[in-house]
């Protein structure tokens, strides 16, 4: 999805933390992105590990505290902090194929405004 949309990434050495508590420093690359989720749009770092094959994309609590998200993991549903009362289910089958997370380029933003 970034490729087709020719997103522009920078390469950047970033210190991770694995599970049993030691560090590595890692290469990576990174990009600063709009990401529209449920018609919200957060500005938002991606950082993409180029040795590590297979992933699937995460986004961390760093995101979900800029977009104002609340996890309710026992109802596996989450909500925006400024409107509790609407909820999005964490997996809903029936739209397993509509896209409700879209990505644009910051500097496309800019450009527009």
């Amino acid at each position: 999805m970034l490729q087709s949309k020719k997103v522009k990434f920078k390469p950047k050495t970033i210190s991770l933390r694995l599970a049993d508590g030691t560090q590595n420093n890692v290469a990576a690359l990174t990009t600063v992105v709009n990401l529209k989720v449920e018609g919200k749009v957060v500005l938002t770092e991606l950082i993409v590990l180029p040795e590590a094959k297979g992933n699937r994309t995460l986004l961390g609590t760093d995101f979900l505290q800029s977009a104002g998200i609340v996890l309710d993991v026992l109802s596996g549903a989450r909500h925006f902090c400024e409107n509790p009362q609407i909820q999005y289910p964490f997996y809903n089958v029936s739209s397993k194929n509509e896209n409700s997370t879209s990505i644009s380029d910051s500097e496309e933003r800019s450009a527009q405004t």
